[in-house]
């Protein structure tokens, strides 16, 4: 009884963050998965925890956003959802150094980004996300924190399209 209870609070919170523009919640899985697992080096696998990054930050800017994304048990006591939010990482590369940053790679980070509406593609985007080189010369071996910073921004540009897909600005 407890946790319907909990499930039907956490439904009203996210029927209540429901933008002004459209009133449907989003179902979003937070396990974003790697797709092409021959672009992403096994040590960033390994290592870095990419997926939880990018899960936690596209529901951090949703709250920010008021973006109503809902977990599975949310979406099946409110039987209205046909929106579905997939995310997934295409490529994460760590970045070369080399000397007098001659030849130097940045770390990149790409995902893909899908929203589905009734089954149907409404929004869909790419993009990458590139490290500046930073430390001495561009040397810096926090491969990790760098991608990271790419998940966080990877996260806040998903909502931003949703945002704008579903609450455009006034006089448009």
């Amino acid at each position: 009884m407890v946790v319907a209870l909990l499930q039907y609070i956490c439904l009203a919170d996210a029927q209540a963050a429901r933008g002004p523009g459209d009133n449907s919640a989003i179902l979003f899985k937070p396990q974003v998965p790697y797709s092409q697992t021959s672009i992403i080096h096994d040590s960033i696998k390994q290592e870095c925890a990419l997926n939880e990054a990018m899960a936690t930050s596209t529901q951090k800017y949703a709250k920010k956003f008021s973006i109503p994304l809902i977990s599975d048990a949310e979406a099946r006591m409110a039987p209205g959802v046909v929106r579905e939010l997939s995310v997934q990482i295409t490529q994460a590369t760590p970045g070369v150094f080399a000397f007098f940053n001659v030849f130097s790679k940045p770390a990149t980070l790409a995902m893909d980004f899908k929203l589905t509406e009734d089954g149907k593609v409404v929004l869909e985007k790419s993009r990458i996300c590139a490290t500046k080189h930073v430390g001495f010369i561009g040397l810096d071996g926090r491969v990790c924190a760098k991608l990271a910073k790419c998940a966080n921004d990877q996260g806040a540009y998903i909502n931003k399209w949703i945002k704008k897909k579903f609450d455009p600005p006034q006089g448009e």
